[in-house]
């Protein structure tokens, strides 16, 4: 074999070889780079799924982290993504068809794998997240570059077997340099260049070396330009990681405000009340005593409707600001309802309390400035101990709002909690709310009382009486009405009994009887600016003609504030409504307020009727009042006739209507349509 044949053989051994190891080195190091990334890429998706999940199950909110989810799951090397609760349920997922199931056992395979991180919070694990990755892409990618490696090892060969033989011919300087460049390449320096020119066998291969040491720097160059995008990307993504972090702290924050905090004073609400008070009853059963003071501001309804909610606000926050100046840092002033508030005075006497809500009291005495105001407020303080009132929060709590309600209605300032005092008070808090689930529950019942022609003995109308069914008792209206006029029920009862009466009223017109409901009003009503509004749309929902009901007021409710009840009845008269004047004649009314009332009727208080026949100055007032009412083109209805002798004796009179357990006593709707003034008999 000549020697220019074992030169090209040599040659070509020699560069097949030297090709071989550049190439499995670069593209094993390519490979291992792409792992590493790839691998970084899946841990810090998995990171980030699981900081934006730690928001999403402490809240329960999971729209914004299903949109993350399917951003992140257009990745192909993502195939699945799971968020898991604490209890093993899928709650987001990159398929919402898994989401509420169970999860399954997470198995891998030999293309795919699963990687799972827990979610945590200070309280323990919260959940965990779980995504399904593809080795699809990076076993595509190895077999692309070993087919590359194969096709370029196949021309490389090729090259060299061309380059070996030309060899053979030029043993000269362009050998070495050729030799040269060759153990620089492998050095790794792919800068080098033979730089050879001409036609003959080495420049020629020469050249072709040149643009094989290009193309291969531009391929390692491709593959450090993927290294940088994949590092910019993990760059980003890291930044992204933390940025989302620090907006979940500061959400967690503002969360933690909201729901311990009231959003207009910053102060503790009824939440972090409690949890305080428990603390301070814990810490004081080493033998401590404590103080839980229950204080409601006295005028701020005045305030606040007179001036408005902005002022109402800034008196709020004012109040605040006094309170906290008086306190120590280990005690505790929270809101809990519109002007009410508790505060908490740790390891103090009674004495040391009763000092401090004077303290109070003096500071919310003094005057309010907010332009262009002026004004005071001051506030009832109600008083509870631990132990001695109280061994946990619900007790404290109890015992100290009763104090406070019986300071408030005593006008005393402040009030400690006394069991013998405040029993009354605490039933009369009983009653009040055994009241209000009454009006809430529909416990209240209308009972109809007729009104008799004495001309004819046919009943003309009836009187709406309410009567309250409590556990299985039959309660009348002299235990309850006055309670409710003192606390603002009264309001609901009337609107209760309105509605209630209108719609039997129209039951009893679709049969054909056209009688005349009266419905009493009390001086509270007569205060009420929508009364007038919600009659007219009772009578509108009902379909009854305004003629046929009648309202009832006492002497005493006309005399609470003559000049509106005057404008209240005027706007009830223009409508078409009847107004009566109850229990006439034992409220001392003026002559002159009644010649201004738009009345239709007077009724006869009772106490003038009982004694009619025996009582010679009754009977004088009673034809008094006849008389009065007659030159004032008003009827008259006499209450609480009883027997056949004053009957008579009232029809002898000139009396219009009767009223009284003689004719007929209040029954209900039913027993009224059984009677015999259902059935048109005469009385």
């Amino acid at each position: 074999m000549s020697l220019k044949y074992r030169i090209a053989i040599v040659i070509f051994l020699l560069e097949a070889v030297m090709m071989s190891v550049v190439f499995y080195s670069t593209v094993s190091r390519s490979q291992e780079i792409n792992e590493e990334q790839l691998a970084i890429n899946e841990r810090v998706i998995l990171e980030l799924i699981a900081d934006l999940s730690r928001f999403a199950l402490f809240t329960f909110e999971f729209d914004d982290l299903q949109t993350y989810i399917e951003k992140i799951s257009e990745d192909p090397h993502v195939l699945k993504v799971l968020i898991i609760d604490r209890k093993k349920r899928i709650v987001a997922s990159s398929n919402v068809n898994d989401i509420g199931v169970t999860v399954p056992d997470l198995n891998n395979t030999e293309n795919d794998y699963w990687l799972t991180s827990e979610v945590k919070n200070s309280s323990g694990v919260m959940g965990s997240v779980s995504i399904y990755f593809s080795n699809a892409e990076i076993i595509a990618a190895k077999k692309e570059v070993l087919f590359l490696g194969v096709r370029i090892a196949i021309g490389g060969m090729i090259v060299i077997a061309i380059v070996g033989l030309l060899t053979g011919f030029f043993l000269t300087r362009k050998l070495e340099v050729l030799s040269t460049a060759a153990k620089k390449i492998k050095d790794g320096q792919l800068d080098v260049k033979t730089n050879l020119s001409g036609h003959d066998e080495l420049s020629v291969l020469g050249q072709t070396f040149d643009d094989m040491v290009t193309s291969f720097k531009e391929t390692v160059e491709k593959l450090r330009s993927g290294e940088d995008a994949l590092r910019e990307a993990r760059n980003n993504l890291e930044s992204r990681v933390d940025e989302r972090t620090s907006e979940l702290a500061i959400a967690n924050k503002k969360l933690e405000q909201l729901a311990l905090h009231d959003p207009l004073t910053n102060l503790p609400n009824r939440s972090l009340l409690l949890i305080r008070l428990q603390q301070a009853i814990e810490d004081s059963g080493r033998g401590l005593s404590f103080a839980v003071m229950v204080m409601d501001l006295d005028r701020f309804k005045e305030v606040n409707d007179t001036l408005g909610h902005d002022v109402g606000d800034e008196v709020l926050v004012q109040v605040s600001a006094r309170i906290k100046k008086i306190l120590r840092k280990s005690d505790t002033v929270a809101r809990i309802g519109g002007d009410e508030f508790v505060v908490i005075l740790t390891d103090v006497t009674q004495d040391q309390a009763v000092s401090v809500s004077k303290k109070i009291e003096a500071e919310l005495t003094s005057e309010f400035v907010i332009r262009p105001h002026k004004f005071a407020i001051g506030c009832s303080v109600g008083i509870a101990m631990f132990p001695n009132h109280g061994t946990d929060s619900s007790a404290l709590l109890k015992c100290a709002d009763i104090s406070m309600y019986v300071a408030k209605r005593n006008h005393l300032g402040h009030v400690v909690y006394n069991v013998d005092e405040n029993l009354q008070t605490e039933s009369k808090l009983s009653l009040h709310s055994n009241l209000q689930q009454a009006i809430e529950k529909n416990e209240l019942l209308l009972y109809y009382q007729p009104k008799i022609n004495m001309s004819t003995g046919e009943m003309t109308g009836v009187e709406a009486l309410v009567r309250w069914q409590h556990d299985d008792q039959l309660i009348y209206p002299d235990k309850f009405i006055p309670h409710a006029e003192k606390t603002g029920l009264i309001r609901d009862i009337t609107r209760w009994v309105l509605k209630e009466a209108l719609q039997q009223q129209a039951k009893w017109m679709a049969v054909g009887e056209k009688l005349k409901m009266s419905v009493n009003l009390s001086f509270r009503d007569l205060s009420d600016d929508s009364l007038v509004m919600y009659i007219s749309e009772m009578i509108d929902l009902w379909q009854v003609k305004p003629e046929y009901l009648m309202l009832e007021i006492t002497e005493t409710s006309v005399m609470e504030d003559p000049s509106r009840t005057i404008k209240i009845l005027h706007q009830l008269d223009e409508m078409g409504l009847n107004i009566s004047i109850d229990d006439f004649g034992t409220g001392y009314s003026s002559m002159m307020y009644l010649k201004q009332l738009p009345i239709d009727e007077i009724k006869i208080d009772r106490s003038f009727i009982s004694d009619l026949i025996v009582n010679k100055d009754s009977l004088i007032i009673v034809r008094s009042i006849i008389d009065l009412a007659h030159n004032l083109d008003m009827s008259v209805t006499a209450e609480g006739v009883e027997t056949l002798d004053v009957w008579k004796k009232l029809s002898s009179l000139g009396c219009d209507m009767s009223q009284g357990y003689y004719s007929g006593p209040p029954m209900s709707s039913e027993d009224l349509m059984r009677s015999p003034f259902f059935l048109k008999q005469n009385v």
